[in-house]
């Protein structure tokens, strides 16, 4: 009998969530933008850019789960921490879950309640619920992607990756994808967030 597991998220598991995969129907990551820290995936402020995070994030999730029959469903930030949330604010991490094709997440806040996500739940449209395409990073871990629906060239990725800190980081890193450009160099930022970011909440508590 298969299990699930609920993961927090850590670039740490890079390592573990491939592994636990193989054994899992799907993983729950806690993929709260409050829970990230400045400048991760190169979003200057996670919190406020709900949609930025939690697309890059959810992008490594997809890559790292690649080969199994594991599914992410994420947890998504459903409360206000450390600045006030609203229900644009939840919207727009289910539209970045969607984007990725990921159509299933958990709502959580420490009332039990649908509470802030309540209108974005309302105003979910169900006919767009069929298994939207997936997309993967194509980087390394922790850092920004636009990702790719390639997923053979994903894991030729995060497969060579993974293998070259289990070597203990010898030499530089060469992207198998792209030969002739050391993945150490790739670029850690993205043009398009500013586009693609929900409202930013201007109040503080």
């Amino acid at each position: 009998m298969r299990k699930t597991l609920v993961v927090a998220l850590a670039c740490t598991f890079a390592f573990a969530v491939p592994a636990m995969a193989k054994s899992l129907d799907f993983m729950s990551p806690m993929t709260y933008p409050s829970h990230w820290g400045k400048g991760e995936y190169s979003v200057s402020s996670p919190v406020n850019q709900p949609y930025d995070i939690v697309k890059r994030s959810l992008l490594d999730f997809n890559r790292l789960v690649l080969g199994t029959n594991c599914a992410i469903v994420p947890w998504i930030q459903n409360f206000s921490w450390p600045i006030p949330y609203s229900a644009s604010d939840v919207g727009a991490q289910i539209r970045a879950a969607k984007d990725v094709g990921i159509n299933s997440f958990y709502l959580w806040n420490d009332s039990s309640k649908v509470g802030l996500g309540a209108p974005a739940l309302i105003a979910h449209d169900a006919a767009g619920d069929a298994p939207g395409e997936m997309w993967y990073s194509i980087n390394k871990p922790g850092n920004a992607s636009e990702g790719t629906t390639d997923k053979s060239k994903a894991k030729t990725f995060i497969d060579a990756w993974l293998a070259y800190v289990d070597g203990g980081r010898k030499g530089t890193f060469v992207d198998p994808t792209n030969p002739t450009t050391s993945a150490s160099s790739a670029p850690t930022s993205s043009s398009s967030s500013s586009s693609t970011s929900s409202p930013t909440p201007t109040s503080t508590p």
